[in-house]
Parts: C-alpha cells; sequence; structure tokens
C-alpha cells in the first residue's frame, strides 16, 4: 500500500485538497450528513402539515377578504399556551439536531482521516467508529460553544456596569462621560466578540484530538489549545472562506422558493400551497446534506497539516508503515523526465482589458484556455472543468435574475430590489471564492513543477532561481493576472535554454 501523502500544506494547497475530497467521496460525506438533515426535514415538514390542520398554528392567516367566516374567540390562555408549547417544542427540536448534527460531525472526521491517510471507509463505519465517544464529542462541542458565550455575557455585563455607571455620573460632571460611555460600551462589545471568536478558533482541532486521538474531551480541548498556537487567523480565514461556500450554495438552490413564499406572503397575504413549502424543506435538507460536510473537512486536514508542522507526524506514519510492509518503491511519475508543458505566454494588458469587457465572464475562460498547458506540468494536481463552468453560469443567472426584474417591474408588479441585489452579492462572494481556490490550485502546479526543475545537486538553473518564488498574496489580490505574470516568466526563462521544455538542466560538472 502506497504511503499518505502527509506533508505541510500552504494555504492553496489546504483549500485545494478540502475541494478535492470533498469532490471525490461526496457522496459518502453526504450519506454521513443526510442523517441529521433528514431529522429536521421530517419536522419541519410535519409543522407544515400541522400548521395547515391545526388553527393559528399558521404564521400568516388568511386575509378577511379570502376568508369565508370571521375566526373564533381568541383567549390569552390559548396564546400563553401556545407560546410555551412552541418554546418547549423549539428547546426540544434543538437539543435533538445538536445531538445529530454532533454525531454526524463525528462521523465526517473519522472518514476524512481514513481517506487522508489513504484507506477505505464507508459512511456506516464512519458512524460505527463513534461506539462510546458520543457522549465525550457532544461535551467538547457544548463546552466551547458555552464558554464562549459565558465569556461574551460576562465582559458584555462588565461594560454595560461601567458605562451605566459613566451614565449616571454625566449630570454632574458633563456630557464627555456619556460619549466616553458609550465609546466604552461599543468597545467592550468588540473585545467581548474577539476574545470569544478567539477562544473558539483555539479549540477548532478539539473535536478531531478527541476522536482521533481517542482522548478525554478535557485533555483534546487542552490539546487543541496548545496545537493551534498561532495558527489562528490562519483557521480563521479558512472557516470564514468554507461559511461563504456553504452559505452561497445554499442560498443559491434555496432562493426559488424563498421567493415564491415571500411572493405568497407578501403579495398575496396567504400561505404558499403545501407542495412549496414541502419543495422547500427539502431543497433545505438537500444543500444542508451536501455542503454540510465541507467545513469539517478543512478542520481535519487543518489539524493533520498543524501535526505534520509542528510533530512530525508525517514521518511518524511512514516509520510506521515502513515497520509493516517493504521499501516503498517510487510512485509511478516521478522519474527525472518531466512532461512538456504547453503553455503559451500571453499579454498580461490583453488578458486585464478581457475580464473587464465581459464583465468577469472571461476569467473562468482564462483557465479553461490553459487548462491543458497547465495539466502538462509535472504536479499531482490538475484542473478540471466543472468549476469554471459553474463560475460562468452563476454569472449568467446573476443576468438573466436581473433582465427579470426589469421585465416584471415593467409589467407593473411590485418585487423587492434586496432581494436581487442580495443574491447578486451572494452569488458574487461564491464566485470569488471558487475563483481563489482555483487560482491557488494553479500557483501550487506552477510551484510544484519549478521545484521538479531542481531536483539533484545544483540541479536549479540560475533563470528558475530567480523566477521560482510565487507570492500567495499576490496571487489573491491580482488573480489571473499574477498568474499569467508567473507563466509569462517561466515560458521566457524554457525560450532562453535555462529549463527546455522536456528537458532536465544538466548539474554542473
Amino acid at each position: 500500500m502506497d504511503l499518505p501523502d502527509l506533508r505541510p500544506l500552504s494555504f492553496g494547497e489546504l483549500l485545494d485538497r478540502t475541494f478535492t475530497y470533498y469532490r471525490r467521496h461526496f457522496w459518502l460525506f453526504v450519506g454521513i450528513m443526510v442523517v441529521p438533515q433528514a431529522f429536521i426535514v421530517l419536522f419541519n415538514v410535519a409543522g407544515q402539515i400541522i400548521g395547515r390542520i391545526i388553527p393559528h398554528a399558521a404564521v400568516f392567516a388568511p386575509s378577511p377578504a379570502t376568508s369565508p367566516a370571521a375566526p373564533g374567540p381568541f383567549f390569552p390562555t390559548q396564546a400563553i399556551a401556545g407560546i410555551v408549547v412552541g418554546a418547549l417544542t423549539a428547546i426540544i427540536l434543538s437539543l435533538a439536531y445538536f445531538v445529530f448534527y454532533s454525531i454526524a460531525l463525528g462521523a465526517t472526521t473519522y472518514a476524512v482521516s481514513e481517506i487522508h491517510l489513504g484507506r477505505p471507509t464507508t459512511a456506516r463505519a464512519s458512524y460505527r467508529a463513534l461506539r462510546g465517544r458520543v457522549w465525550r464529542l457532544m461535551a467538547v462541542i457544548f463546552s466551547v460553544i458555552l464558554l464562549a458565550i459565558l465569556i461574551y455575557m460576562l465582559a458584555f455585563l462588565v461594560g454595560g456596569v461601567v458605562a451605566g455607571l459613566l451614565s449616571m455620573l454625566a449630570g454632574s460632571l458633563g456630557r464627555g462621560l456619556v460619549i466616553l460611555a458609550g465609546l466604552l460600551g461599543v468597545g467592550v462589545l468588540v473585545a467581548s466578540a474577539v476574545i470569544s471568536l478567539w477562544l473558539i478558533l483555539r479549540y477548532t482541532c478539539a473535536v478531531p484530538a478527541l476522536l482521533l486521538e481517542k482522548l478525554k474531551a478535557g485533555t483534546a480541548l487542552k490539546r487543541s489549545f496548545k496545537l493551534m498556537k498561532g495558527s489562528s487567523g490562519r483557521a480563521l480565514l479558512l472557516i470564514i472562506l468554507m461559511y461563504l461556500v456553504t452559505l452561497g450554495v445554499t442560498l443559491i438552490v434555496n432562493s426559488p422558493f424563498v421567493i415564491a413564499i415571500l411572493y405568497y406572503n407578501i403579495k398575496l397575504h396567504s400561505l404558499p400551497p403545501l407542495w412549496i413549502s414541502i419543495l422547500s424543506a427539502l431543497a433545505g435538507g438537500a444543500s444542508g446534506a451536501a455542503m454540510g460536510p465541507l467545513m469539517m473537512i478543512a478542520l481535519v486536514l487543518l489539524y493533520y497539516d498543524l501535526r505534520v508542522r509542528k510533530e512530525g507526524f508525517d514521518l511518524q506514519a511512514m516509520m510506521a508503515a515502513l515497520d509493516t510492509q517493504s521499501p516503498v518503491e517510487a510512485p509511478a511519475g516521478s522519474s527525472s523526465s518531466p512532461a512538456a508543458p504547453d503553455l503559451e505566454a500571453g499579454s498580461v494588458f490583453s488578458v486585464l482589458l478581457l475580464s473587464g469587457f465581459t464583465l468577469g465572464i472571461y476569467i473562468p475562460i482564462w483557465f479553461l484556455q490553459r487548462r491543458a498547458g497547465l495539466n502538462s506540468l509535472r504536479s499531482r494536481e490538475s484542473l478540471g472543468r466543472s468549476v469554471f463552468v459553474l463560475m460562468v453560469l452563476l454569472e449568467c443567472s446573476v443576468f438573466a435574475f436581473g433582465l427579470w426584474f426589469i421585465e416584471w417591474t415593467h409589467k407593473g408588479h411590485t418585487f423587492d430590489p434586496r432581494l436581487l441585489a442580495g443574491y447578486a452579492m451572494l452569488t458574487a462572494l461564491l464566485w470569488c471564492v471558487l475563483l481563489m481556490t482555483q487560482a491557488f490550485k494553479v500557483l501550487h502546479m506552477l510551484e510544484a513543477h519549478t521545484a521538479g526543475e531542481g531536483k539533484g545537486p545544483l540541479g536549479r538553473s540560475i533563470a528558475l532561481v530567480e523566477h521560482g518564488s510565487y507570492s500567495p498574496i499576490a496571487t489573491f489580490f491580482f488573480g489571473i493576472f499574477y498568474l499569467q505574470y508567473k507563466i509569462n516568466e517561466l515560458v521566457d526563462s524554457w525560450s532562453a535554454g535555462s529549463g527546455l521544455p522536456g528537458t532536465e538542466a544538466i548539474p554542473l560538472a
């Protein structure tokens, strides 16, 4: 069996591997996450049906113009009973969903670990691995959430008391204290939010540590706090990107049903048909099952990356594998003779103009045009087509939605423009996240190829040393324009004879 690819990962590689595992094992992760989503969909649909059977259970009652008779008397005791029953139901459902979702996150953690270590697994095996550890898992998740909330509430309480005292003294000491009290209150809120967020980030590896190292809940929290030292910013950026991708896809899937429900509620002042409500619940469950595992995949990979960087986990795994099997042969395709890259230079200014004139539609086309050449580089990664097709479809959907909105308005209908603006904003966020993941993938492919040119003693040429450094910051801010610039440098070095395609640099004698 081949050794797993355990090595320190750059942020771009971490994103790329997250989406690679997600894409290759999509149905495995969906099968794991479908359990909590099926639970919430079941109760959602049941609530929709009951709301149409029991009087006063629906949020929106039919308008008087459409009601055949006036509603009967409604006493305050009924309202109180309804509020109590609704609150208890919400609490019970929230606790049940918390249990199911925590178990699904634990199963996802095991599945990602097995995939990352090169071992086959199934959804059933991932759930079975949680035996005897469910209560510890929920204890860890609940402890992190509760601790963050308590810190925020304590800071808010202290800040509120101090701000209140200053306000009481403002009458005798001047208006300046009122402004000071307001600024202090805002500052305390921001500081408490930052502290709570920092605390949650330091505990992001608690679940993988608990399950994969078989620790107790308290030990897992301490382990995560130590392991995450110096990596909170990286974890925050990773969580934000995964959240934006999940939110964008979820809203795009659910937006047709949300628009239909809002139309019935606001325009017709009535409940939507039952079939629309049921389809909306099913769409929400499907999007939750599809996108729910993404965050946990990224966090488990971050956990392994930190162990490789700080504890040499890759060496530990290699030694353990060598103890149980014969020496591993070099993988196919790792010979010294490289593939011949088919990249061509291009004008950065032309790429900039085309991107502007087409309102960004050319950007995914740029990747597709250079896909064959980039895939010919000596790298384990490769570019597919589906992501760029999705980017084009997202842009076209915004234009189509805008045209539909204009036509709807010309026909005399009223429509909230904030829906269009919100859809365009969320689509743009998802589009940008997809762009960043693919841009960093290309950056990694260029880095891998350049590193391959320099294998062996003094094997790297002077030109490749000069042009072999790549900037993640420039990639983040300038995207394909910076990548085109680096591709041009690489092609120029080949043309100068310092790294001709299909040849190796000759070591100095």
